[in-house]
C-alpha cells in the first residue's frame, strides 16, 4: 500500500512525518516523504501509483486546488492535517474558514484533527461533512511523549540556556510583509474570510512593536544574567541575520533555529515566547514558560499559548520571574486552567498514538482497493532527470541573467540519506521495530518502508 506525505518546512513536520512513515512502513505501507513540487511532478507523469496522499493544509490558492484534482484523477485518496493547527487562536471560525471549504471537503476522505476544539468547530461549520473529521490528535505531539523523548537527547553534557522562541516572520521574513499579504490575497484566503484580513491588520503593526519590545528585553536579560546561555531560535521563515546583527557583543546570546525546536527544548531551563505555539510543546514537558506581553494586545492570535504561560506584562517582572525559576522557587500558576486549555485544543489517546489512529484510518480507506507497487527505480531515475534539469536551468540563469533571482526553497532544506536513516532508526529502536528503512530518492524525497 502506497502513502505520499507532503511535507513543507522540515524544522517543524519532519521529524513527526518520520515518526508516522515508520508506523505506517511497520504496518506495511510504503511511504514517500516529499514536498509539494516532486509529487505533483510524479504525479502528472503517472509515476504514482493509486494510494493516500496525505497533506498539511486542504485549501490554499490555485496551486494546491489544482494538484487536489490532479490527484483525484489518478484515483488517489486524500487526508488532511492541518500543520498551523489553530492551537494559538481561542475563536476557530476564521482560522477554518479560510483554510477549509465545502468543495475542498468534497473532494478529501478524512480530516485529522489535533483536539476537540478544531474538531467540534469544524462539525459545527461544514455538517455535511462531518463524518470526514477525525478526533486522532497529531504527530506531533506523540514524538513529545515519554517513551520517544530518547529521541530528542544527544545534548545533555552541555550547558542548559534560557530559549526565546521568535514568532516574526510576519515582519522579519525572508519575504517583504507587503509581499506576504500580497501572496495571501492571491491564494484567495481574504476572499474567504473577511476576518481573516481584518486579525492580519492588527497583528502586523502589534508584531512590528513586539519585535522591538522583544530585542530589548533580551538585551536587558542578557545584561542581568551574564552567567546564563541564551538561545533565540527565529521561526522557520524569519531572517536569522537580523538577531545576529542586533545581538553580534552579547557573547552569552547565541542565535540558533537548526533542527526542530523539540532538541533545544530538552536542553532549556526555562522558555520565553509570546503568540507561539512552542508553549504547547514545554507544556507537555513541563518546562517553565513564560509568555511576555509588554502591552495589551487587540488581537487574538496566540491567546491559548500565552494563557497556558505564565504572563509577564513588564521586564522587571520578567527578571524577577526567571530569577525564581533558576532558584527553584518557580510556582506554576493557574494549573488546572492551562490543563483544561491544554486538553482542549490536544487531544492524546490514551491507548495508542496518534499516528497509530492515522495509520488505521489509512487502513480502512484502502482496504477495498487494488494496490499495484510503485516502481521505486524509476522513480529515483524521473527525479534524477528533473534534478540535473533544475540545475541546468539554474546555471543557464546565472550565465545569461546574473541579476535576477533564483528561488531558493527555504522550507525543505536538503537532508541527507545519512541523517534521515539515522533518525529513522532512531524512532524504530524506541518502537521496538525491525527491518524498517529508508531510502534517499532526491534531495527533497525519500522513501521509508519495511524490507522483509
Amino acid at each position: 500500500m502506497n502513502i505520499y506525505i507532503l511535507t513543507e518546512i522540515t524544522k517543524r513536520e519532519l521529524d513527526s512525518n518520520i515518526l508516522l512513515a515508520c508506523i505506517a512502513a511497520n504496518n506495511n505501507f510504503e511511504v514517500m516523504v516529499s514536498n509539494s513540487d516532486t509529487i505533483k511532478n510524479l504525479n502528472n507523469k503517472k509515476f504514482l501509483k493509486e494510494g493516500v496522499f496525505h497533506t498539511k493544509s486542504l485549501v490554499h490558492g490555485q496551486k494546491k486546488t489544482k494538484l487536489h484534482n490532479e490527484i483525484k484523477m489518478n484515483k488517489m485518496s486524500i487526508t488532511s492535517l492541518d500543520e498551523e493547527a489553530g492551537l494559538i487562536y481561542d475563536d476557530l471560525t476564521f482560522f477554518c474558514e479560510s483554510r477549509f471549504s465545502n468543495e475542498a471537503l468534497s473532494k478529501i476522505d478524512k480530516v485529522f484533527c489535533w483536539g476537540k476544539h478544531d474538531f467540534e468547530v469544524l462539525k459545527s461549520m461544514y455538517p455535511t461533512f462531518k463524518e470526514k473529521f477525525v478526533l486522532s490528535g497529531s504527530p506531533r505531539i506523540d514524538i513529545l511523549k515519554n517513551n520517544l523523548k530518547p529521541y530528542w537527547q544527544g545534548n545533555e553534557n552541555k550547558k542548559k540556556s534560557i530559549l526565546i522562541s521568535s514568532n516574526f516572520n510576519l515582519v522579519n521574513g525572508f519575504l517583504k510583509t507587503s509581499k506576504i499579504i500580497e501572496e495571501i490575497k492571491k491564494q484567495g484566503f481574504f476572499e474567504r474570510s473577511q476576518r481573516y484580513k481584518e486579525e492580519l491588520d492588527t497583528i502586523i503593526p502589534e508584531s512590528l512593536k513586539k519585535f522591538d519590545e522583544f530585542k530589548n528585553m533580551i538585551k536587558q536579560l542578557a545584561s542581568s544574567f551574564p552567567e546564563e546561555n541564551f538561545i533565540i531560535r527565529p521561526h522557520p521563515m524569519e531572517k536569522i541575520d537580523t538577531w545576529e546583527n542586533f545581538f553580534s557583543e552579547n557573547k552569552n546570546i547565541q542565535v540558533n533555529n537548526e533542527g526542530n525546536i523539540n532538541s533545544q527544548l530538552q536542553n532549556c531551563k526555562l522558555l520565553i515566547h509570546n503568540s507561539c505555539s512552542t508553549a504547547f510543546h514545554a507544556f507537555m514537558y513541563k518546562i517553565p514558560t513564560l509568555s511576555y506581553e509588554p502591552f495589551e494586545s487587540k488581537s487574538q492570535y496566540g491567546k491559548p499559548a500565552n494563557k497556558i504561560s505564565d504572563s509577564i506584562q513588564d521586564i522587571n517582572s520578567l527578571k524577577n520571574k526567571v530569577r525564581k525559576i533558576l532558584t527553584e522557587d518557580f510556582k506554576n500558576l493557574n494549573k488546572e486552567i492551562k490543563e483544561e486549555i491544554f486538553n482542549y485544543k490536544i487531544f492524546i489517546p490514551s491507548i495508542s498514538l496518534s499516528s497509530e489512529l492515522i495509520v488505521e484510518t489509512w487502513k480502512k480507506i484502502l482496504y477495498s482497493h487494488k494496490i499495484e507497487k510503485n516502481n521505486w527505480k524509476q522513480i529515483k531515475f524521473e527525479l534524477k532527470k528533473i534534478q540535473i534539469k533544475e540545475k541546468l536551468i539554474r546555471l543557464l540563469v546565472k550565465i545569461f541573467k546574473p541579476y535576477k533571482k533564483t528561488y531558493l526553497d527555504r522550507k525543505f532544506e536538503k537532508i541527507s540519506e545519512k541523517n534521515i536513516s539515522d533518525k529513522v532508526q532512531k524512532i524504530c529502536s524506541l518502537l521496538k521495530y525491525e527491518n524498517i528503512f529508508c531510502e534517499k530518492l532526491s534531495d527533497k524525497s525519500f522513501l521509508i518502508r519495511k524490507v522483509k
